[in-house]
């Protein structure tokens, strides 16, 4: 999320390709000697922050190249595809506005609702979309393999003995608890997402044979996914990104639930990109928790209520996602989205603070 996350953020386009066609040699990572554990499961990827898809695209027409094949076997030697990219037949596309973990702000619905409405009448067809599984799984899935040595130990270990940001306090804090603190807080004082949360994690890490039947459901989900796609014949999906406007200074680690489909593509290692669509208008500024599905209406939500306050004026993108290894066409359906969408609005919230 480290590409699509700011990009929501700023109101511009990100792009995350393919795992398997991006090369992480000579990259530094923040880990001890560059060792990253979940590079597996969840590998990391070179993408572009852009102004426009085509600037985007063309970050990747000057990436892929046979130095790169040559320089790295591991990747996948496929150059850019301008044919792909340039296309112009009309294309299915699915789409779906919640995952059941993290419901949406009103303006993510909205710019949802509104892309597929101006793709259609472009002449594309646009289905509803129906998720294998829902954000309760995939979250557990991303959360559970991020932490499962425990303990935040590659982090801590990586600062060699510097103390970390305070942002990231709350969350250390989580990771590092004591076993009998975890278990009252979701006896006596959790709510269900939180209890979730403290479920996928714990202090001294997962046991192998744990891990395992995570990586299991791991591969199930991809399978799933698959299956998904190849059924019902849509060619990309449409969905929120970062379901709520930017976050606050020091609001983000306890904001990180919201991130559930920004991190879909990084489970299924799919190529998947972000494109800015409307703003916060001033009677979207409201996230009310009583509206909420009840198992949502939670400590998480409330601090998601105090976060939309003041924010109209702020950029809000859509997901667009393909399966594996079709990336151009992912850019290709971020930039039907650009093209029929035509957003051109600066951020406006905020302005006056600075």
């Amino acid at each position: 999320g480290s590409i699509r996350i700011p990009a929501c953020c700023n109101g511009i386009v990100g792009f995350k390709p393919s795992a398997a066609r991006s090369s992480t040699i000579g990259t530094c990572r923040a880990r001890k000697e560059n060792r990253v554990y979940t590079g597996i499961s969840n590998p990391g990827v070179i993408g572009s922050l852009a102004r426009c898809v085509d600037d985007a695209a063309l970050f990747f027409k000057a990436f892929w190249v046979p130095q790169l094949f040559q320089g790295d076997p591991n990747v996948a030697p496929m150059t850019f595809n301008d044919k792909t990219y340039e296309a112009n037949e009309k294309l299915t596309i699915g789409y779906f506005d919640s995952d059941s973990w993290f419901e949406p702000c009103q303006t993510s619905k909205r710019a949802v609702r509104e892309t597929i409405e101006k793709l259609t009448k472009a002449g594309h067809k646009c289905v509803p979309f129906a998720l294998p599984r829902d954000g309760w799984f995939n979250y557990r899935l991303m959360l559970a393999s991020n932490a499962s040595e425990g303990g935040f130990k590659s982090f801590l270990d990586a600062l060699d003995g510097e103390q970390p940001v305070d942002i990231y306090n709350p969350m250390i804090m989580m990771l590092t608890m004591p076993d009998v603190f975890r278990w009252f807080l979701k006896t006596f004082i959790a709510g269900k997402r939180q209890t979730h949360l403290l479920n996928m994690i714990r202090r001294k890490g997962l046991m192998a044979w744990e891990l395992g039947e995570l990586m299991a459901d791991l591969q199930e989900l991809r399978q799933e996914w698959a299956l998904a796609f190849s059924h019902s014949g849509v060619d990309a999906v449409v969905f929120p990104a970062l379901p709520i406007p930017a976050f606050r200074h020091f609001t983000s680690g306890q904001l990180s639930s919201s991130v559930s489909y920004i991190f879909l593509a990084n489970l299924l290692m799919w190529p998947s990109g972000t494109v800015p669509v409307t703003t916060v208008r001033e009677d979207e500024v409201l996230y009310p928790v009583e509206d909420l599905p009840e198992d949502q209406r939670d400590a998480i939500a409330q601090m998601v209520e105090a976060n939309i306050e003041g924010s109209a004026g702020m950029p809000i993108s859509v997901s667009v996602m393909t399966p594996a290894y079709r990336d151009e066409e992912c850019l290709r359906v971020m930039k039907e989205v650009e093209k029929v969408v035509q957003f051109n609005v600066k951020p406006q919230a905020f302005k006056n603070h600075f």
